[in-house]
């Protein structure tokens, strides 16, 4: 009651202040407490200034442990800890078990292949059979595409180099077959009176096949002879040293997943089988009829093509005439040959006539080329001949191929002349494709 009244008293300006707009209960009701206030402080004098605060009470005694409370919701995972230090080694244990084997070792040197038996004896030539019955005519079968490229035995020499030997052997050729040709080639002194020789002319057809001779008895079948020892195999390859495997450690947790090794080395190849027996042999088959050869078997079925023209061109650097060619394999050659009548005028003047195919000058194994020059120091020397120049050209893929006939200044770089190509008569490009030549 002493603290309310000593703090009305303080407030007592501010409620003379607010008497103003009060209504008449709030007077009535400060007016009650002013006389109070009065009373008090008449009675027992003015309340003295608040003391400090006692000292603290004794701690109670705690109360009895009521019933546990439902578990509370689990809380996130902290953060993870920093790695400890290493605990101390521990003693050594007993040996683990053998760990994997290792790669195997790499794979030896191959031996050297055994010594050929030596070849059996020659049997003894057998009583000659019966005759066979006549067989059935046999079906006309279309040629295939590997059989209109004729398999024929051919080989070309080439080279580019210069020769003045007026009178001797220039190049030799030599050709494997069952006939060992040599040829020899001679330029003699004719060219004032004869002029410059032509160009040798292309191969003419082929004859017609001769009968097939008389089918001669069959020889009893020699013995076979014995199979050679095999060669010795390869020392393998020294064998690393095996490390003792320690103790097995603590898990640890699981690391990431590693870049994926590369393969192992593949290993030793195994020894080969044994060699079975021979089978027994077949019955001989019936003879077939003799059937005598028609005429379209006789003429062979070759790839080729002509392309032949009658117009004269004053062309000097660019391209005559094209001729499109479909080549059946991809393993054979082109021939390919030009005749017709060329010319270069001037004096000390040059021009060369060449083939290209698919745009490119041929590279396997040179070009396909004829260089003409004229060295005439006086006068216009109009010389107007027939000419010819072929070879064959190697690796040119399969389908469609263009031959092309180009003429242009010549690479040993002599001045461009003034060339004519066709002069009143024929010109022709002729295109054949053929097997493969000797190595």
């Amino acid at each position: 009651m002493l603290v309310l009244c000593a703090q009305l008293t303080l407030m007592r300006v501010r409620y003379r202040l607010s008497l103003a707009t009060t209504t008449s209960p709030q007077r009535q009701n400060s007016a009650k407490i002013k006389d109070l206030c009065e009373k008090s402080i008449l009675g027992h004098g003015f309340p003295g200034i608040p003391g400090s605060n006692g000292m603290a009470g004794m701690s109670g005694t705690p109360g009895p442990q009521r019933p546990q409370g439902r578990e509370g919701e689990k809380g996130q995972i902290g953060d993870k800890g920093s790695k400890g230090m290493p605990g101390p080694r521990g003693d050594r244990r007993r040996e683990g078990p053998p760990g994997k084997s290792g790669p195997p070792g790499i794979k030896g040197i191959t031996g050297e292949p055994g010594i050929l038996g030596t070849k059996g004896e020659q049997g003894i030539v057998g009583n000659q059979g019966r005759k066979g019955d006549k067989g059935e005519k046999g079906e006309n079968v279309k040629a295939s595409q590997a059989s209109v490229v004729p398999q024929t035995n051919w080989k070309q020499c080439v080279w580019k180099s210069e020769t003045e030997t007026d009178n001797g052997k220039i190049k030799n050729l030599f050709l494997s077959s069952a006939l060992h040709l040599t040829t020899v080639a001679y330029f003699q002194k004719s060219i004032l009176g004869h002029g410059f020789p032509g160009i040798p002319g292309s191969n003419g057809m082929p004859g017609m096949p001769g009968t097939p001779g008389p089918q001669g008895p069959q020889g009893r079948e020699g013995e076979k002879g014995q199979i050679g020892d095999k060669g010795s195999q390869g020392m393998p390859g020294p064998r690393g040293d095996r490390g003792r495997e320690g103790p097995p450690g603590t898990s640890g947790p699981p690391g990431m997943k590693g870049i994926t090794g590369e393969p192992g080395i593949l290993g030793m190849k195994g020894e080969q089988g044994i060699v079975g027996n021979q089978g027994r042999k077949g019955d001989k088959g019936e003879k077939g009829e003799s059937v005598k050869a028609s005429q379209a078997s006789v003429v062979p079925q070759t790839n080729w093509k002509q392309c032949v023209w009658k117009s004269e061109t004053e062309t000097d650097n660019g391209k005559i005439k094209e001729c499109a060619f479909n080549k059946l394999t991809s393993d054979s050659a082109l021939k390919v040959s030009f005749q017709g009548n060329m010319r270069v005028n001037g004096d000390t003047k040059c021009n060369r006539w060449y083939f290209k195919f698919n745009g490119n000058e041929c590279s396997g194994p040179m070009t396909i080329e004829a260089a003409v020059y004229n060295n005439w120091s006086s006068g216009n020397h109009n010389l107007l001949h027939h000419r010819s120049f072929e070879g064959y050209c190697e690796n040119i893929p399969q389908g469609a191929v263009r031959v092309e006939l180009w003429v242009g200044k010549c690479s040993s770089g002599y001045t461009l002349g003034d060339a004519y190509t066709g002069w009143e008569s024929v010109s022709r490009i002729m295109i054949e494709e053929v097997s493969r030549p000797q190595s």
